[in-house]
């Protein structure tokens, strides 16, 4: 700002006779200018205390010689230093780049006195800061060297010149990333905690305050400007502030709401962890809670009241409100919104939120207690702060509504005590008809608020994490949430045409079906009622965006469910709708990131049930359409498009979807050990399916050692999710596919050990799903067993297997993943007592042909076993068709229908071309027969073609 902007600012203030309008006035000219403000107000104190010294002096007075007193400017020589620039200026104070020549020669920053300013409250405050540096020995904070007084008396300091950039800006030009913002943070944390311990509070700590500078190549922040430092030993800067009541003492933007109440006394170092909270908060999204927009048109106390009263959104919400800008926010940092917003979410919402508590008692007590907090949150272990209890909550509220009955109910009995106070005054209504309007009214009001309070619990029940004491926390959140859809469900009798209570109560269904199926509940209780008033929501309201998203996400929860039971056909109408109501979301709104994150998910678990259903080519189809899919999202679809094109003898594309999910997997940043724990488990994906590929292509040592290292890995860290089911399915699968890998080698004992494990993991009784999982590793644990000879053990997994699979078959007749499964073993059971060929081709006959050609290839085995040839070799070789021409199990069948047709020549042909394939190690889709499986086969056929 020029100074003839300073003498326009001033000269309309100095007419402004109200104190507050003045202030008010000057924080909107000078804006962010506080060297400007400070210069102005200090003139207007001047002029304030004597009106007459704008006033022209009379013609006759004589200006004598030797009572000019000079400014000094770049070329003048203070003491032992000469002036060569000036570096900058405050509201009483100017900074010049020196240099000294005595006892050495360097370059300082001397800062002194402006001229006309040198008052006695103004020396006091200068006197604090030279001495307050000069207390501190810190590498964070600039030393002072020297001091002294001018000619004329005017006092400076001079002090280690600092060649930085301010903290905001030198994060942004280097685009350090959200984690090397954090430790630079640190580093500021630590300087400010050194000054503490010197009995110093800064009380102006912003990022212009914060010099970033490089030593060794290691950035390197320095705090400055100690200019309105209080020091906690003395009373000296007390007496030097006492004039500056109703002024603001700080930053507006970084400043303490204490600050804001215009009482200097009760200022502690808390009012310095708030100011942090600010500066952390812009480092991470690129704003501070309060916009400068907001303060530049309020009046002087209306700024007060901002600081003290406004809530302010977590940085996450910041984010996600900010729009185009988020973009270049997650610029800065090299990343993308989406994952910023991500990195954000949790332990720094939580960190940041706790140190910008408008009461400093709920603040970090010190600030290494705050980068302490840090620093646990870079190492991925617990942070104290913690997201606020259900009783904060609820003292929240109460302050909120104070003088409201509602607060009473609130603070003293919570939810359910606030749902009977509702009850009971609804009887009261009933009963007082003489003031039944007014009564209604106030009725409806508490019924809002403890519907909101209702919702906040419910979405706090949405970050408990999945910890060892999972069954318990469930427990809790399942109990949460009925009680919630109780209380929901009371509303709709009262409001039955309220799309929004009818939008809560789908809304709560949904999330305990949800959180039904990750228990291994199967209860359809929840999910279908949530889809029915969503659709009834959206058939009214089809132009209203949210009723869609909930109602899609319904429909995602009753397919989950669907899904668990293998029940495809259901599972399969409920994907395509969410993915229906979701494409036409995206379609109307492209950029909008939950909506796109909700697609893909739908997308994923669509195409997945495809494959199990066995539509291959629907699902090959909707996983390539989700390719674009960035982090772990991409790691999902390129490992499931593996694993399916493995199943369609597709190995080498297969191989490079699993190297692409691997990079993408090798990116993706240790944001939380929440984070660290999943992207673990989609490590442990990766490999199984790798090693799966490794099995195929002939190379099971190099399959071993990729299991074996998992499964070590995983032994000596816990992830938190250990009680997950997605992961203990990746876990037991590890140990199956590990025990696959060793009977190829013939390590049978170590194979039984790691099959047992993998049993041991699919409890029978944690949903069908798990059940068809313990009856395959029965079958496998049987198998080995036999091919010991140890056939009456072997047996009794036999039996077992065959009751689960019975079991599964039952529950769900015609369909096609567990039918295939029992008909292997009644076909394949090396123990012959065990196979029943009729019933065999009874199922597979009932089951329906899909386009993977694995159907058609259990129905040719069983067409077979029961001496059907001629429609076996049809049946083989429309299978062959549909995978690529089919390997070598396919090539044994068919060599022993044809040996049976009577086609000996061809048979030796075609067993030929398989015992080639074998030796060659070209790639075989083992499948659902398996290693040992295929070896009986491989037998079988050369005993009786040979």
């Amino acid at each position: 700002m020029t100074d003839l902007d300073e003498a326009e600012i001033f000269n309309t203030a100095r007419r402004i006779a109200s104190l507050a309008e003045r202030n008010a006035y000057l924080l909107r000219a000078c804006q962010s200018d506080e060297a400007a403000y400070r210069s102005v107000t200090r003139l207007l104190e001047l002029y304030d205390g004597d009106r007459e010294f704008l006033e022209t002096p009379p013609n006759d007075l004589t200006i004598q010689a030797d009572t000019v007193t000079i400014e000094e400017g770049p070329g003048s020589t203070i003491g032992n230093y000469q002036l060569l620039e000036r570096l900058g200026e405050g509201g009483f104070a100017v900074v010049y780049l020196a240099e000294q020549a005595v006892p050495i020669r360097r370059q300082v920053a001397l800062k002194i006195i402006k001229l006309g300013m040198d008052t006695q409250q103004v020396i006091e405050r200068f006197t604090i800061e030279r001495q307050a540096l000069a207390m501190m020995d810190h590498p964070g904070i600039a030393q002072v060297y020297d001091a002294g007084a001018t000619a004329s008396g005017r006092p400076y300091f001079v002090m280690q010149r600092i060649v930085g950039t301010p903290i905001l800006k030198y994060c942004d030009q280097n685009q350090l990333s959200v984690v090397e913002r954090l430790q630079l943070f640190v580093d500021v944390c630590q300087a400010v905690q050194h000054a503490h311990q010197k009995g110093i509070i800064h009380r102006d700590l912003k990022p212009a305050n914060i010099l970033v500078a490089t030593d060794q190549g290691r950035p390197t922040p320095k705090i400055i400007d100690f200019g309105i430092a209080k020091a906690t030993y003395q009373r000296q800067l007390e007496r030097a502030t006492e004039s500056y009541v109703r002024q603001l003492v700080g930053t507006p933007l970084y400043m303490s709401p204490e600050q804001a109440q215009l009482s200097d006394i009760d200022i502690d170092t808390r009012s310095d962890v708030y100011s942090l909270g600010v500066l952390l908060y812009e480092l991470v999204t690129g704003t501070t809670p309060l916009l400068p927009s907001q303060l530049q048109c309020m009046s002087y106390d209306e700024i007060c009241r901002a600081i003290l009263d406004c809530d302010v959104p977590s940085p996450s919400r910041r984010l996600s409100s900010l729009g185009a800008c988020a973009e270049q926010s997650a610029r800065n940092r090299k990343t993308n919104p989406a994952r910023l917003a991500r990195q954000l979410r949790g332990d720094l919402d939580w960190i940041v939120m706790k140190s910008l508590e408008k009461n400093r008692t709920d603040r970090y007590e010190t600030v290494d207690a705050m980068a302490q907090d840090v620093e646990r949150h870079l190492t991925h272990d617990p942070v104290a702060a913690r997201p606020p209890s259900a009783a904060y909550r609820v003292r929240k509220l109460a302050r909120k509504y104070r003088g409201t009955t509602i607060s009473v109910a609130l603070v003293t009995a919570a939810l359910f005590f606030a749902v009977a106070f509702i009850v009971i005054d609804r009887l009261r209504i009933a009963e007082q008809r003489a003031i039944a309007d007014e009564q209604r009214k106030v009725a409806e009001r508490r019924l809002d608020e403890a519907g909101k309070f209702v919702q906040q619990i419910v979405a706090q029940t949405g970050q408990l994490r999945l910890v060892p004491e999972a069954d318990q926390v469930r427990t809790v959140k399942a109990d949460l949430l009925r009680h919630a859809i109780a209380f929901t469900e009371a509303m709709l009798q009262q409001r039955p045409a309220d799309p929004e209570v009818r939008l809560e109560f789908g809304r709560l269904n949904n999330q305990l079906a949800s959180l039904n199926f990750f228990a291994g509940i199967e209860n359809d209780r929840y999910g279908k009622p949530a889809v029915a008033i969503l659709k009834d929501l959206v058939t009214e309201y089809p132009d209203e965006p949210r009723y869609r998203l909930i109602l899609s996400r319904a429909h995602k929860a009753t397919a989950q469910l669907s899904y668990s039971k293998l029940n495809w056909q259901d599972c399969i109408e409920h994907y395509e709708n969410a993915h229906e109501h979701l494409l036409r979301l995206v379609g109307e709104s492209p950029d909008n990131e939950i909506y796109r994150s909700n697609l893909f998910e739908v997308r994923c678990m669509l195409a997945l049930s495809y494959e199990r259903h066995g539509d291959w080519k629907r699902a090959d189809k909707l996983f390539r359409d989700a390719l674009d899919g960035t982090g772990i999202a991409g790691v999902n679809v390129r490992s499931r498009l593996a694993d399916l094109l493995l199943s369609m003898n597709q190995f080498d594309e297969a191989q490079l979807h699993l190297e692409d999910a691997m990079q993408i997997l090798s990116r993706e940043p240790a944001e939380t050990s929440w984070w660290v724990a999943v992207c673990d488990i989609w490590n442990s994906v990766l490999l199984n399916t790798t090693a799966r590929h490794r099995i195929y292509v002939g190379e099971p040592l190099a399959a071993i050692d990729i299991l074996q290292s998992a499964v070590d890995t995983r032994a000596k860290k816990s992830s938190g999710l250990e009680y997950s089911p997605f992961y203990v399915d990746v876990t037991a699968w590890n140990h199956f596919l590990l025990g696959d890998a060793l009977s190829q080698v013939g390590r049978t004992d170590e194979a039984i050990a790691a099959v047992q494990r993998s049993l041991e993991l699919w409890q029978p009784n944690r949903g069908r799903t798990l059940s068809y999982n313990a009856a395959l590793a029965n079958f496998r644990t049987g198998e080995l067993l036999f091919s010991e000879g140890q056939a009456e053990q072997a047996r009794a997994h036999f039996e077992i297997a065959k009751a689960l699979l019975e079991e599964v078959a039952a529950d769900v007749p015609g369909e096609e993943y567990c039918q295939r499964r029992l008909i292997i073993f009644l076909t394949h059971c090396p123990d012959l007592s065990f196979r029943d060929p009729q019933r065999a081709l009874q199922l597979a006959e009932n089951v329906a042909m899909d386009s993977s050609g694995i159907s058609s290839r259990w129905l040719a085995w069983s067409q077979y076993r029961c001496g059907v040839w001629r429609e076996a070799a049809a049946s083989v070789e429309h299978s062959m068709q549909l995978r690529s021409g089919g390997d070598a199990s396919d090539w044994l069948l068919l060599a022993m229908i044809e040996w049976q047709l009577g086609q000996q020549d061809q048979a030796r042909q075609t067993l030929g071309r398989a015992l080639t394939a074998i030796a060659e190690k070209l790639p075989i889709m083992y499948g659902d027969l398996g290693v040992l499986g295929f070896g009986r086969l491989l037998d079988e056929a050369t005993t009786m073609v040979h």
